[in-house]
């Protein structure tokens, strides 16, 4: 979780290439060579369409590619950059590596970028020869993940690079570029290529997946040695032995006296401890005592790594022994807990990444589909088929455990049964059968081994969280949970045994179980015990609730959206118990404050569900909003009969409750409704029932709504004359009343409608004032729609530039703000990019990327309305 303030990073291919002996040549032949490498760069990019999602940084004697895209076109840069120069008699060294980076500006302003994945394709690079073509293995792995290069890759060994980094090489070798033979830096620096028989390594299961960064990580830290006791944390399943394995394997060739696993599942004492590591290295005791294997091993350059370290922790104090003793022993440990030695330095081991990078599948979903080939060779997946399994290894956290268990089902379910067993009873789905006692063949035996470990107070306590999902703060659970005596402390061990994480959101501790460990535990918690805690529950978030909709109501909507998703799963879980209950106090507290940022957040079965809950209930304000929102939902799905139905029924509603505004703004939705259907007749219809209650209206905004819609509904018969004379009187009105949500609807259909009537100049100028107005009230989804009524207004003066830059700067929107809007703006850019040209997007006018995207809105309209 990022720092506040701190720069967001993000993954990327990095392409490193340099040319060799550039240093010896004249300073003619540099220019030229340079020159000429320079224009290869520019046409390969140009011929793959990359311009638009890589960015070069001049290095001199070579360059650093930089992409935000998939894989596969980093490599087919790659390989055409390899093709280019050597047909054109270039000798230079290529190196290709995938991982963070950060944006930064460079000392002239423009656009850069800084950090590891940069370095390490550098470093990469540095062992080529001329010709080469060098992969890291983060590379290799997320390339050979897309199934197009997997031929051309060879894997050619463990090296130490620059400052002493291990990383593991890959070898890319096509018809068109590359080299088989293997550089001549390796052979001459070949420390690691030899293999020791010093190990007890075992076969795995499945070959590694994945995790390829947390994997260099852990191997550089072994490699320095500056930190000799590295302990993996995380829950049951999470995948800490499997990591510690393959690390353990890289690095083994460094350690004289070899690599060794040693089992520590079934240990009671501290002399079992003693005697396991002992007999797993073949080392004759005359008694199992910590002193006497310490002396045996106080000059040994060995490796141990102590597995499942859990049930021995009370006996860590032998680790510390060895370590003080034998200055080149070197110890990692796998547990659920830390075991709280003073050189100890944990390691949190997180679920894997859910989300893929750019064309690159995400290492869960790798794993999935390894899986699945495991039980079922044919398996493959389409497009289709790969959206179900995202979906299933999300709904699973990404649990390396959970999803080999769950691809194993594949031989009993098809995708799609899986998927929905997943969603309904998970615990059921994720064992396997196991004729021996096969400790990782159940998952939920996985939970409970870890929940046994805890004394019986925390028990009730880690029962009592069990309510929550997806997370929660330290005054959450001092607000539901009151019976426990030290909160804190509870959370802290809780923490501390890898039953929960934590992570610091805007200077907040962030406590979260993972939804699959807590369906676990709340089902082995009495019913009786839990019934009480799900009612604070309930009301604790139907509070927190209203708080959110104060947020959106003030225009917030940014926020609110950021907490809505947040506590989406609290949110759920309030909403099932009030219908379980049918509590209708709570299921109307929950409705009025959830239902419209549910429906904004495109969160429709939620909604549906809660908005569907409502419809016995007598608070006629709450049967207002929701049947306008289930006129605006099913309108947006162009079912306007639905939508129509649904309108009338709240005109109805209003008129029940005397709310004269709200039904003259339903019949405003109608007539409007009935004009995007192109149905003249029935939009009079419903002006003329407008008209009716008109007198009774003060002046309010809902009449200056009235003159746009009328507006619109002239224009529809080609008079522009009263268009314009409604439009005006539209303006008039709005500009006397305060601003407001309806407020800003009214300008951006003004702006819809001067841009129909081809004043132009108006629309820009008001939309431009209203831009500035709706960021600084924090009216951001009103912001976008204006920016797109601009854009449209700039592209029909011809001022196709400046509509582009102002598509880019709406294109920053982020999509906790509004996916419809967010839809709406990629939608508008496509067809603007078809009808235009994509070189178009270099004449766009430069903003500044290091502003928010409000910032720059604000500056360019001001620069506009100058």
């Amino acid at each position: 979780m990022r720092v506040p303030g701190s720069p967001e990073s993000e993954i990327v291919f990095a392409i490193f290439l340099d040319i060799a002996g550039y240093s010896l040549l004249s300073l003619d032949e540099q220019f030229e060579i340079s020159d000429s490498l320079k224009s290869i760069i520019r046409e390969t990019c140009l011929k793959s369409d990359l311009s638009e999602m890589s960015l070069t940084i001049d290095t001199g004697d070579g360059a650093a590619i930089i992409f935000f895209g998939g894989s596969s076109l980093a490599i087919d840069c790659a390989v055409r950059l390899g093709l280019e120069t050597k047909t054109r008699g270039i000798g230079v060294r290529i190196g290709v590596h995938c991982g963070p980076i950060f944006r930064v500006k460079d000392v002239n302003g423009r656009d850069s970028v800084v950090g590891p994945a940069i370095n390490l394709a550098e470093r990469v690079m540095q062992c080529a020869d001329p010709g080469h073509v060098l992969l890291s293995a983060a590379a290799a792995d997320a390339t050979m993940a897309t199934g197009r290069w997997n031929e051309f890759i060879e894997d050619i060994g463990l090296y130490q690079v620059k400052h002493k980094v291990t990383i593991r090489l890959f070898n890319l070798v096509t018809p068109e570029c590359g080299r088989k033979e293997l550089p001549t830096k390796l052979n001459a620096a070949n420390m690691f290529s030899g293999q020791s028989s010093k190990n007890n390594f075992t076969e795995p299961e499945r070959a590694f997946v994945g995790r390829h960064f947390e994997l260099e990580s852990l191997v550089q830290r072994i490699a320095s040695r500056s930190d000799r006791l590295l302990t993996l944390t995380g829950s049951g399943g999470i995948g800490k032995s499997r990591l510690a394995l393959e690390a353990a394997k890289l690095v083994e060739p460094e350690f004289a006296d070899g690599a060794w696993v040693i089992a520590c599942d079934e240990l009671t004492s501290r002399a079992d401890l003693v005697a396991q590591i002992a007999g797993t290295m073949k080392i004759e005791l005359s008694e199992p005592s910590t002193k006497e294997l310490a002396r045996e091993l106080a000059d040994k350059q060995v490796l141990l790594l102590l597995d499942c370290f859990e049930g021995a922790i009370s006996h860590g104090i032998v680790l510390e022994d060895l370590l003080k003793h034998g200055p080149e022993i070197q110890v990692i440990v796998t547990s659920r807990t830390l075991i709280g030695l003073p050189r100890e330095q944990e390691i949190v081991v997180e679920p894997m990444s859910t989300q893929k990078t750019g064309n690159v599948l995400a290492d869960a979903v790798t794993l999935f589909i390894e899986a699945a080939k495991a039980s079922i060779p044919s398996f493959r997946i389409n497009k289709n088929t790969r959206k179900m399994v995202e979906q299933i290894v999300q709904k699973i956290e990404g649990v390396p455990l959970a999803i080999i268990l769950a691809a194993g089902r594949l031989r009993h379910l098809s995708l799609s049964e899986l998927q929905d067993q997943i969603d309904s009873h998970p615990l059921s789905v994720l064992k396997r059968k196991s004729k021996e006692n096969d400790r990782h063949a159940d998952f939920a035996r996985v939970v409970d081994d870890s929940f046994r470990l805890l004394p019986i107070a925390l028990q009730s306590f880690l029962m009592a969280l069990s309510v929550f999902r997806g997370g929660f703060w330290l005054e959450d659970v001092e607000s539901i949970v009151m019976d426990y005596d030290s909160v804190l402390d509870g959370l802290s061990e809780l923490r501390d045994n890898s039953l929960l994480t934590a992570h610091v959101i805007e200077d907040k501790m962030r406590y979260r179980a993972l939804d699959v460990i807590a369906e676990y535990i709340s089902s082995i918690a009495d019913p009786k015990f839990l019934e009480p805690i799900r009612e604070s529950h309930a009301y604790h978030f139907s509070k927190r609730a209203r708080a959110l909709r104060i947020l959106y109501d003030a225009g917030r909507w940014s926020d609110a959206n950021s907490n809505l998703t947040m506590d989406l799963g609290n949110f759920r879980r309030a909403i099932d118990y009030s219908l379980r209950t049918s509590n209708s106090n709570l299921i109307d507290e929950l409705a009025g404050s959830l239902c419209r940022p549910l429906m904004e957040a495109g969160y429709r079965s939620d909604f549906e569900k809660l908005a569907q809950a409502t419809s016995e209930t007598s608070n006629l304000e709450l049967l207002i909003e929701t049947t306008g929102l289930r006129g605006g939902v099913l309108r947006r799905d162009q079912n306007f009969e639905g939508a129509e139905r649904s309108w009338l029924e709240r005109a109805n509603y209003c008129r029940l409750a005397h709310a004269t505004e709200m039904e003259a703004d339903t019949y405003l939705d109608l007539a409007d409704l009935a004009l995007v259907r192109e149905d003249q007749k029935k939009a009079d219809e419903y002006l003329i029932q407008f008209a009716e209650i008109e007198p009774l209206l003060p002046e309010c905004l809902v009449l200056a709504s009235g003159q746009v819609t009328r507006a619109k509904a002239v224009l529809r018969n080609g008079d522009k004359e009263s268009a314009r004379n409604f439009a005006s009187s539209a303006f008039e009105l709005a500009k006397r009343l305060p601003s407001g949500t309806q407020g800003f609807y009214v300008w951006v259909t003004l702006a819809d409608v001067f841009n129909q009537l081809e004043e132009f100049e108006t629309a820009v100028r008001l939309c431009c004032s209203e831009i500035k107005q709706t960021i600084e009230g924090h009216h951001y989804s009103y912001t976008g729609l204006l920016l797109l009524k601009l854009a449209t207004a700039l592209e029909k003066q011809g001022k196709v530039s400046q509509c582009l830059t102002v598509l880019e700067i709406a294109q920053r929107i982020p999509k906790s703000l509004s996916l419809t809007l967010r839809q709406q703006i990629r939608d508008t850019r496509q067809k603007f990019i078809e009808k235009h040209g994509i070189e178009l997007l270099k004449t766009a006018e430069v903003t500044n990327s290091d502003s928010d995207w409000q910032s720059s809105a604000k500056a360019f309209a001001s620069k506009l309305l100058i």
